[in-house]
């Protein structure tokens, strides 16, 4: 959510790469994803050019608001209910149950 919340707001991020960053923060677009396996000074290093090079900084920051657009409420909604009309479809396709029973 914190992820989120910042690039709604323009700021850049800096997070770890791992799955739920991944999947909000591309990296050099809208901020850094630095291997999660990074040590804490690795880390650092990231974020200490980040600070001092605002040319490199600024494109992320454009970038942020548009990149989260994907995760609005009506987007999202839209999705699961794809992925849900999908997960039917496959099942009644398979034959595991009749139409008008979701359940085995």
């Amino acid at each position: 959510m914190v992820l989120t919340e910042a690039l709604v707001s323009g700021v850049p991020v800096i997070a770890p790469d791992a799955p739920g960053a991944r999947e909000l923060v591309v990296d050099g677009e809208n901020g850094r994803l630095p291997d999660a396996d990074s040590t804490p000074d690795q880390f650092a290093i990231v974020v200490a050019q980040a600070a001092i090079s605002p040319a490199e900084r600024e494109p992320w920051a454009q970038n942020a608001r548009k990149s989260v657009a994907a995760f609005g409420r009506r987007r999202c909604a839209q999705k699961l209910i794809s992925l849900y009309a999908n997960a039917i479809d496959t099942k009644l396709e398979d034959g595991g149950c009749k139409a008008g029973h979701l359940a085995p």
